[in-house]
């Protein structure tokens, strides 16, 4: 074994040794000679030259809706709420989804105290709609505004939300 191979300063040579010099010219087209035997050909062993055949579309045959007879992903919307409610009156919230039979409710957030509240749940028509009374009812003489939003669950498990809706809410006695 050498004595110096786990050495740190070892003095092996880390050069390459001078002199070397490559020469001649580089072939990139070089002749073969035929293959011995007499069992060569000239002709490729390539299959012949084809144009890329067409991909046809495939065909979905899966239901994109988790409900069948509908359309796809569920929406839910409010379709009839005042733009002014009186603080402690019932205000019938009108909702519309895209399907028959799902639970939507209300999530009010209110800018006083209780700050939030819910209406509901109900559950939709053969045509997707239902009418939720919301009891309108803050901690606050005066004014004050609710902000309201739907929300549907349909019997898959699908939940969805409307856009939310600004009410002012005035106090008791009008004003």
């Amino acid at each position: 074994m050498n004595p110096n191979f786990f050495k740190l300063n070892s003095t092996s040579p880390q050069a390459p040794p001078t002199g070397v010099t490559p020469s001649g010219t580089v072939d990139l087209r070089p002749a073969f000679p035929s293959p011995g035997g007499g069992q060569g050909s000239s002709t490729s062993s390539q299959p012949p030259a084809q144009s890329t055949p067409a991909l046809q579309p495939t065909v979905d045959n899966t239901q994109s809706s988790p409900t069948p007879g509908q359309g796809g992903t569920l929406t839910v919307q409010i379709t009839g709420i005042p733009n002014r409610v009186q603080n402690g009156s019932v205000v019938d919230v009108g909702v519309s989804t895209n399907e028959a039979n799902v639970t939507v409710e209300l999530y009010v957030v209110y800018s006083a105290p209780p700050y939030r509240d819910f209406a509901g749940p109900h559950m939709t028509d053969d045509g997707g709609n239902a009418t939720i009374p919301w009891s309108v009812s803050v901690y606050k003489i005066g004014g004050a505004r609710a902000t309201v939003v739907a929300i549907a669950r349909d019997q898959n498990g699908q939940q969805a939300q409307s856009r939310p809706v600004s009410v002012q809410i005035v106090g008791f006695g009008g004003g």
